[in-house]
């Protein structure tokens, strides 16, 4: 999963690719006709990998605990 990145998104750093060429979450919800709370205003992205996440926290009991 780590390098499936294509088009213009290789040559980033990773946590770089995100939603190229698009709004951003920020940008819908400013064009919202209500205005959000002030928390799903705020942004605080950290890139945080890209290895795939074990299916055990998915099926295991002793995950859930």
């Amino acid at each position: 999963m780590g390098n499936q990145l294509g088009g213009s998104a290789q040559g980033l750093v990773p946590g770089e690719a995100r939603c190229p060429d698009e709004p951003s979450t920020q940008d819908i919800i400013a064009r919202d006709k209500v205005a959000a709370p002030a928390w799903v205003c705020s942004e605080s992205y950290e890139f945080l990998g890209d290895e795939d996440i074990s299916i055990d926290r998915y099926i295991d009991p002793a995950y859930a605990k």
